[in-house]
């Protein structure tokens, strides 16, 4: 009785004096048996107890009358307009920035379904949050799963991608206690984990003789005119001789080109504007010895930006996907099998075949070393020698050039 009661007063204070509040029922203790209390005494000790946790500086009235006649933000006939309303626009730029933490491509998928979900639903940034309803996402999801123009029906892997990253959000404005969010509009949406396994295509490495026709055709692409197309030689061929991620080349901050112990090395690490995958990521990869015989070096003395590749980083991880895919289409490759990550699954491979041992090659990939106890815990501080253990490993791998 006592949740009930708290659940109204909290609802009847946001209706009609915008205030946000919190409860936590150890500190009401105090309160008693219910029918013993006079409900005067009982709203007193409870909005006492309630004060010290309002989010609002200041206690507003708020206007009365349906969601739809409200004006929009910064109308000048009315001093409040905006702060009655979380907006949907202000609310998920809060989102975002909360979460900037994430890579890139992360973040550009959230944004990314966040706004299909409001183009789809014919929603904008300007409306109310409430607009974000139950019913409007059934219909979405029910959109989804339609065919696309064209005749392209989406995967159920892209559906479910679409829909935990707008779920995630819902979730967020629940757990944040927006008003009109006591529950998660999306709950319940998912597509079954089956379908979704069922419909993953299973990436794999690319052959040798697939590495060296991709080598031969980014050749020219080095002495090119185009400043962005010689960043793309090179970005490619560091891709292919590290085995990183995308993101981890894509964004590297050219100062972290530096030699360690004498090795010539890729130094990912977190720094302003860039963040890695997870903690395993941090790491050092030496630069391949057929990469600096290519050039690679001239081409980093000539960078004078912060960033190694300024103009691929600009564009962002999904045109650069986008880009390597059109490449595969013009030699012949293109596959729904292979992709641009398809590179880092080679460098797996490789390592594999030269006997490298499973720890170091997972240190030079930026994976976890193992999930066993010794792995996680005894090992988690274990650190190769960039020269001896490292380098020697990586050189083992030959590429056709």
């Amino acid at each position: 009785m006592i949740r009930q009661f708290l659940s109204l007063l909290r609802r009847q204070a946001h209706d009609y004096y915008n205030l946000s509040i919190s409860y936590d029922l150890d500190d009401l203790d105090d309160l008693g048996p219910v029918k013993t209390r006079n409900i005067a005494e009982i709203i007193d000790i409870v909005v006492r107890s309630v004060m010290a946790t309002t989010r609002h500086k200041e206690v507003r009235p708020r206007p009365t009358g349906p969601i739809d006649e409200l004006p929009p933000p910064g109308d000048p006939d009315d001093i409040d307009a905006g702060q009655d309303y979380d907006r949907i626009g202000t609310t998920m730029n809060r989102y975002l920035s909360e979460f900037g933490h994430r890579v890139k491509s992360s973040h550009y998928q959230s944004e990314s379904s966040i706004n299909h979900f409001l183009t789809t639903c014919k929603l904008h940034e300007n409306m109310p949050l409430q607009e974000i309803t139950r019913e409007v996402c059934v219909k979405w999801k029910k959109k989804l799963m339609e065919q696309e123009d064209g005749g392209r029906t989406r995967k159920a892997v892209t559906i479910q991608s679409k829909l935990a990253n707008f779920g995630h959000f819902t979730r967020w404005l629940v757990a944040n206690s927006f008003y009109g969010f006591d529950l998660d509009p999306m709950r319940g949406l998912d597509l079954p984990a089956h379908a979704v396994s069922m419909s993953k295509v299973r990436k794999r490495a690319f052959t040798p003789d697939e590495v060296a026709l991709l080598l031969k055709t980014i050749q020219p692409y080095k002495i090119s005119a185009n400043l962005k197309t010689v960043e793309y030689h090179w970005f490619v061929m560091a891709l292919i001789m590290t085995g990183c991620r995308l993101s981890e080349i894509l964004e590297i901050p050219t100062s972290d080109v530096k030699t360690a112990d004498g090795i010539l090395c890729f130094d990912l690490k977190p720094s302003d504007g860039r963040h890695l995958k997870n903690r395993q990521s941090v790491r050092l990869v030496p630069v391949h010895s057929q990469l600096i015989e290519a050039g690679f070096m001239d081409f980093h003395r000539g960078v004078t930006t912060p960033r190694l590749f300024p103009r691929l980083c600009e564009a962002g991880p999904p045109r650069q996907s986008q880009r390597f895919t059109y490449l595969l289409s013009k030699i012949g490759l293109k596959a729904p099998e292979v992709s641009l990550h398809s590179l880092r699954h080679s460098m797996a491979v490789a390592l594999e075949r030269a006997r490298v041992h499973p720890s170091v090659r997972n240190r030079l990939l930026g994976h976890a070393v193992g999930t066993d106890v010794e792995s996680k815990v005894y090992l988690d501080s274990l650190r190769y020698d960039p020269k001896e253990e490292l380098s020697e490993a990586l050189e083992k791998v030959r590429f056709p050039v």
